[in-house]
C-alpha cells in the first residue's frame, strides 16, 4: 500500500537533479567554446543533451509537486493556495531575482564600460518586464537575451504552469485527478503539436512533461504503478533513460516523435528511480550538488562568462597549447560553478528555505 510521505523526499533523485544541472552546464560550455573558437574536448552526445535535462526537471517537478498537492488534498480535504504559491516564491525567486539583477549590471552598466557590447537590443524596461512578470520564455522568443537571461526561460515554464493547474486542483474532487491529469496531458500533447498553435512551440509551453510527472505520481498514490518488482524490469528503464542522453536513437526530428519519446520514458524512469532500492550508499558529493543544482542551473553562465573571458585572453598568448585553454574552460567553469552555487544555498537559499518550511501543512 502506497504509504503518504509528507515531507516528499526521495534521497534517489538528488543525484540525479545533480547529474542534469551539471549536464547542462558542459551542454552550454561546448557550445560557447564552437561559438567562440577555442579549442575543445571531441564532442559526445551527452554533451548535447542539455534541453533534453531541462524536460526531465520538468518531469520531476510535476511528479514532485502535483504528487505534494495530492497528498495535501488527502491528509486536509483541501488545498492552502497562498501558503503554496508563497513556498514556490520563497524557493525559486531569490536566486532568480539575484540573478536577475546580476545579468542587468553587466549588460546594461559592466560590458558597455569595457566596450565589450555597446548595449542590449532590448530595453532595460523590456528586459525587467518579461522577466519579473516570469515570461522569460517569451522573452526569448522575441529577442537575443544573452546568455545568463537565456537559461531563465525554464523558470517561466514552471511557474506559468502551476499559475493554473494548482487553483484547478484545489477546484476538482481528489477522485477526479487522474482522470483529469491524464486528459490535460493527451490533449495538451496533441495540440502543442499542431500547426495552430504554433505559439505554444515559439514560447517552448512544454506543460505536457509536468502534467505527465503529475499522473505518475498519483498513480503511485492508488498502487497502480510503484518501482517495478523485477530488478530486470527497472534496468531496462534505466537503459531507456541512458539512450536518450548518450544515443541519438529517440532523438527525432519530428517534434512529436521525439517529445512522446522523451514523456514516456522520463514518466516510466523517474517513479522508478524514486522508489528503487539501492544495494549501495550514494554518496555524499552525489546528494550535494542535487541539494545546489538550482544554483548550478541558475549561477553557471555568470561563472563562464567570467571563466570563458579569461579564457581567450590565454588563448590569444602565441605559444599556450590547447590543452591549457580547454582546462580553463572546463575546470573552471565546473569548479566555480559548484563552488559559487555552495556558498549560495549555504549564505542565502538556506534562509528562505527556513521560512518556507514555516508555510509547509505537511510536516
Amino acid at each position: 500500500m502506497y504509504t503518504l510521505n509528507k515531507t516528499m523526499y526521495f534521497k534517489n533523485l538528488d543525484p540525479l537533479r545533480g547529474f542534469l544541472a551539471l549536464v547542462v552546464v558542459v551542454f552550454h560550455i561546448v557550445g560557447l567554446t564552437a561559438e567562440l573558437g577555442l579549442p575543445g574536448l571531441p564532442i559526445l552526445t551527452l554533451y548535447e543533451r542539455g534541453p533534453e535535462s531541462v524536460l526531465v526537471f520538468f518531469s520531476l517537478s510535476g511528479y514532485l509537486i502535483i504528487g505534494q498537492l495530492y497528498d495535501e488534498k488527502l491528509a486536509k480535504g483541501s488545498i492552502a493556495i497562498k501558503q503554496f504559491y508563497i513556498r514556490r516564491i520563497l524557493r525559486l525567486y531569490p536566486v532568480y531575482y539575484l540573478v536577475l539583477s546580476i545579468g542587468l549590471i553587466i549588460y546594461f552598466l559592466v560590458l558597455p564600460k569595457m566596450g565589450i557590447l555597446e548595449a542590449p537590443e532590448y530595453s532595460f524596461f523590456e528586459a525587467v518586464a518579461y522577466n519579473v512578470a516570469m515570461l522569460p520564455n517569451v522573452f526569448k522568443y522575441y529577442h537575443d537575451p544573452g546568455i545568463i537571461f537565456e537559461i531563465m526561460w525554464s523558470i517561466g515554464i514552471e511557474e506559468q504552469f502551476y499559475l493554473f493547474i494548482a487553483p484547478i486542483l484545489t477546484l476538482i474532487p481528489l477522485n477526479k485527478y487522474l482522470r483529469n491529469l491524464v486528459l490535460f496531458t493527451v490533449i495538451y500533447f496533441i495540440v502543442f503539436h499542431l500547426e495552430p498553435f504554433q505559439i505554444l512551440r515559439n514560447y517552448f509551453m512544454v506543460f505536457f512533461f509536468m502534467s505527465g510527472g503529475g499522473v505518475m505520481a498519483i498513480l503511485q498514490r492508488k498502487n497502480i504503478f510503484l518501482a517495478p518488482r523485477s530488478k530486470m524490469v527497472r534496468w531496462v528503464i534505466y537503459a531507456l533513460f541512458a539512450v536518450v542522453f548518450t544515443t541519438n536513437w529517440l532523438h527525432f526530428d519530428n517534434n512529436l516523435l521525439k517529445h512522446g519519446a522523451y514523456l514516456i520514458t522520463f514518466m516510466l524512469f523517474i517513479p522508478t528511480l524514486s522508489n528503487s532500492p539501492f544495494s549501495f550508499d550514494i554518496p555524499r558529493w552525489a546528494t550535494w550538488t542535487g541539494k545546489i543544482s538550482y544554483g548550478i542551473y541558475m549561477y553557471h553562465m555568470i561563472v563562464v562568462y567570467v571563466v570563458f573571458f579569461v579564457s581567450q585572453k590565454v588563448n590569444a598568448i602565441e605559444g599556450v597549447p590547447g590543452a591549457v585553454v580547454i582546462a580553463i574552460n572546463w575546470v573552471g567553469t565546473i569548479a566555480g560553478t559548484l563552488l559559487v552555487s555552495h556558498l549560495s544555498y549555504q549564505y542565502f537559499e538556506k534562509f528562505f528555505l527556513k521560512l518556507k518550511d514555516k508555510y509547509r501543512i505537511l510536516k
